[in-house]
């Protein structure tokens, strides 16, 4: 009960700082986006790589082939020109047209809003997956990055070591906070938890004395000197 209290506690911080005046929660265009075809595209995109770095590259793209159905037409020399900024600009063009084809063919264009059937696709996964189901249905799930895993080992405690049972116990942790939450709050969390992990909770040199859920971290409280 107690931990569970905790997590609650949590979310609700976490929440009120990301409504906050001092927050910018605008920050990338795509957020308050609803249409899975760009949710996909930008959560693609987004691998491996700083969202600040994507965002023009990726409105460029599903202006000029704005659903599943044109991209797979696209002449993938433009496709891998237009992506070249973000670097593996092949390896994304191949994925991407590859996954556009498989939504036209398969599914005339319109992606099914089942985790399984998105995380199947090239360059996709549950990550992805949840990620576009959560932006565009408010689906109550969590999408676990980097980041994410970063910011939830530290406030609970976790041991960073590497391992499919750490991941697993992660993504299930995350998962209980999303029942903290109510209606389309999940976004929110979802954001809050990125925006903590890019903006304060840096892997070196994290600026715990702006966090909103310092007080609670494990990590401010027993292990940073």
């Amino acid at each position: 009960m107690i931990r569970r209290n905790t997590e609650c506690r949590f979310v609700a911080q976490l929440l009120a700082w990301h409504s906050s005046d001092a927050h910018r929660r605008d920050v990338f265009w795509w957020r308050g986006v609803e249409d899975p075809y760009v949710l996909f595209v930008v959560e693609v995109l987004l691998a491996r790589t700083r969202a600040e770095r994507v965002s023009e590259v990726a409105r460029e793209l599903v202006q000029r082939w704005p659903e599943f159905c044109s991209l797979a037409r696209a002449d993938e020399a433009e496709l891998e020109q237009m992506l070249r900024p973000l670097g593996f600009q092949r390896v994304r063009a191949s994925a991407l047209k590859r996954a556009a084809e498989e939504v036209c063919t398969r599914w005339g264009g319109n992606l099914p809003l089942e985790e399984e059937k998105i995380a199947s696709l090239p360059r996709s996964g549950r990550y992805v997956a949840n990620a576009v189901l959560i932006y565009s249905t408010c689906a109550r799930k969590v999408a676990v990055d980097v980041n994410v895993a970063r910011v939830v080992s530290r406030v609970f405690g976790f041991i960073l070591v590497n391992g499919k049972d750490r991941e697993e116990n992660l993504w299930a942790l995350a998962q209980r906070l999303v029942e903290c939450t109510s209606g389309c709050e999940v976004r929110s969390l979802n954001w809050a938890l990125l925006d903590v992990g890019r903006e304060i909770c840096h892997p070196t040199k994290p600026r715990c004395p702006l966090c909103p859920v310092r007080e609670i971290c494990h990590f401010a409280r027993f292990i940073r000197i």
